[in-house]
């Protein structure tokens, strides 16, 4: 097995956690499953903890076999994951019943000793020539502080999927042991049975974070089960098939880049799957700076496409199909967090682009719903009637939604 960087340590948050770091996995699941006697005792919670041990583990037993696990939720593990590859920070990202606080690389630099000196030199490469494109365009507006942190934002799309970072990610006990179980699903048969590049450069990360779960004693066999046969939510087949759909509910299908749909994912009460092109149909994000110099532009081609062939690189520019699904609801709250200058560019865009094309589906349709969207087709969060900004950015092309950063 391919050596890894990864190291998973636990957090001091995580309940019945020992002094050399591991979890008291014997106690949580029986703390747990006293809890689960709440559903049916007639004496209450305090008779169940109170009961003898034999009757606690019978209970832990037939509920873990008869996968009602939803008890075995009630204790959360923080997990600390450093040396991460980026792609499986959004595997689990994309699970929903988690909390994440993640390095990100549109703020941080990366390092020198955290890829190939090759990937360090286009990084370097490609700040300096958004660094110049944007001071030209917007050096009015903003500080050169603020035009590198946006260098580095579009520089970083060069980057791998498998580019290590580091993240905080707290999740119940329970919803961990399914994870590990889709894992272990994806690693031994990919997706529907197929396995691309980047399945072949994800095992043995999946294999070393597996393997030092195993050793924090997080991972209780029982709930390994999978009845229901579930799989990684990240993963769909067949998604340009999917059917547009505007209404109550929705349902659309575009092209993002991996970097973009990091972003999406965090709403996490919209449901989203990714497809890998074919080989012979992979194209890139190119970032609006520089979209409109054709010299740039295929600059930005042949280097993604050298290190993707150089070196086996899957870029975070890469295009994927993705298949976002959602509530009416649920799709405004995300324009009140992605329709802003602030947001990343791209998705901010494809928020707008899925905006227009939920309004017009549902003018043509004669729905109701295409009054209660009218006040979000003017701008930017800041100019919606129901959302309170905080402070006002003063970039005015942000606020019309016209900006190239």
């Amino acid at each position: 097995m391919k050596a890894t960087n990864l190291k998973v340590t636990l957090l001091p948050h995580t309940p019945f956690l020992l002094e050399d770091g591991k979890f008291d996995l014997k106690r949580a699941m029986s703390y747990q499953g006293q809890i689960g006697g709440i559903c049916y005792s007639e004496d209450g919670l305090m008779a169940s903890f109170s009961e003898n041990e034999e009757k606690t583990e019978k209970r832990v037993n037939g509920t873990t076999s008869g996968e009602h696990q939803t008890v075995f939720e009630h204790v959360n593990v923080g997990l600390y994951l450093q040396g991460s590859p980026k792609f499986l920070n959004m595997i689990l990202n994309n699970e929903h019943q988690y909390s994440t606080s993640e390095r990100s690389l549109r703020y941080t630099t990366i390092k020198e000793w955290e890829l190939p000196s090759a990937f360090i030199e286009f990084y370097n490469k490609w700040n300096d020539i958004f660094f110049t494109k944007i001071k030209s365009a917007y050096g009015g507006i903003k500080s050169d502080k603020q035009i590198m942190k946006l260098a580095m934002e579009n520089s970083r799309y060069l980057m791998p999927v498998t580019i290590p970072t580091e993240m905080v990610h707290t999740l119940p006990l329970a919803q961990l042991n399914r994870v590990t179980n889709y894992l272990m699903d994806y690693r031994d048969n990919g997706v529907n049975g197929k396995k691309d590049n980047l399945h072949e450069q994800m095992v043995p990360y999946i294999d070393e974070f597996i393997g030092q779960l195993r050793e924090a004693n997080v991972i209780d066999d029982r709930l390994l089960s999978n009845r229901k046969h579930r799989s990684l939510s990240i993963f769909g087949e067949d998604l340009k098939d999917t059917e547009r759909y505007f209404g109550d509910v929705y349902s659309t299908v575009y092209e993002s880049s991996f970097a973009s749909l990091a972003q999406a994912q965090r709403h996490r009460t919209i449901y989203y799957q990714m497809e890998r092109q074919n080989d012979n149909e992979i194209s890139y994000f190119v970032p609006p700076i520089i979209s409109d110099d054709p010299i740039l532009t295929s600059m930005w081609f042949e280097d993604n496409q050298y290190l993707a062939k150089e070196f086996g690189s899957i870029p975070q520019s890469e295009k994927v199909i993705v298949s976002e699904k959602g509530t009416f609801d649920n799709f405004v709250m995300k324009m009140k967090e992605r329709l802003c200058s602030a947001a990343q560019l791209e998705v901010a865009m494809q928020t707008e682009e899925t905006r227009d094309e939920y309004y017009n589906y549902l003018v043509e349709q004669g729905n109701d719903k295409a009054s209660k969207m009218e006040p979000y087709m003017n701008g930017a969060r800041c100019t919606f009637p129901d959302y309170d900004c905080p402070k006002d950015c003063g970039f005015k092309e942000g606020k019309l939604l016209v900006r190239k950063i």
